[in-house]
């Protein structure tokens, strides 16, 4: 997500940019310092340009119906995620893994260890909600 933020970021400073752009290549037509010819070739440039981000940030931007759809995969991973990993393949597994720890699993072949240093903070929450879950139904709420 935060590599999406950033791409949308930098098309709306592109997009900021290329209206500059125009803006000064109108203000040179007007006040006569290029030609009319010169102008249309640079302004089809720069609108071109801008109809592709302006479309390009329709298709990826980072909104909120984007982030609802974010949310909802989250959930339905997190839901199922050992059945998730059971079906995936190898590529899958793989981001599944840095998914959930986002540093990736240390292992210590002198002791047999696995560590984690970070776990997703989605994820994170889980175990201590199992826990309690666990002691309501044993009936220690």
């Amino acid at each position: 997500m935060q590599e999406q933020i950033e791409y949308t970021v930098r098309l709306k400073k592109r997009c900021g940019e290329l209206s500059t752009e125009i803006e000064k290549i109108e203000e040179r037509f007007i006040k006569g310092e290029i030609k009319e010819s010169l102008y249309q070739k640079w302004e089809k440039k720069y609108s071109d340009g801008l109809d592709k981000i302006r479309e390009e940030l329709k298709k990826k931007s980072f909104d909120s119906s984007n982030l609802e759809i974010v949310v909802e995969k989250c959930l339905s991973i997190a839901q199922n995620i050992s059945g998730t990993w059971e079906t995936a393949d190898f590529n899958n597994k793989h981001r599944l893994q840095y998914l959930v720890f986002p540093e990736g699993i240390l292992y210590n072949k002198e002791k047999a260890l696995v560590r984690t240093n970070n776990i997703n903070s989605l994820f994170a929450c889980i175990p201590p909600l199992k826990r309690v879950l666990e002691e309501n139904k044993n009936g220690n709420s």
